[in-house]
């Protein structure tokens, strides 16, 4: 057994579905609560108002995640 050497752990994940601005907020506060939350998968099976969703989900993603990640930032994509 000493040859092979790993490590078991978790990482905090959720996978959330969003289908209306009442649906929306509920599940950004849910999130808001995990702040050890790691992976996030959001599926936008959105009925009505998508307008409204997108809004929300905008204004909460740009205040959960303030700063791109590298993959984002236009000057690293251009460097590539």
């Amino acid at each position: 057994m000493e040859r092979y050497r790993f490590v078991i752990g978790e990482t905090p994940v959720a996978f959330e579905m969003l289908s209306s601005p009442l649906s929306t907020n509920r599940l950004l506060k849910k999130i808001d609560a995990k702040p050890e939350l790691a992976l996030l998968t959001i599926n936008d099976d959105v009925t009505v108002k998508a307008e409204m969703v997108d809004r929300l989900l905008r204004e909460f993603l740009e205040r959960r995640w303030q700063f791109p990640s590298a993959w984002e930032d236009e000057r690293y994509r251009d460097s590539l």
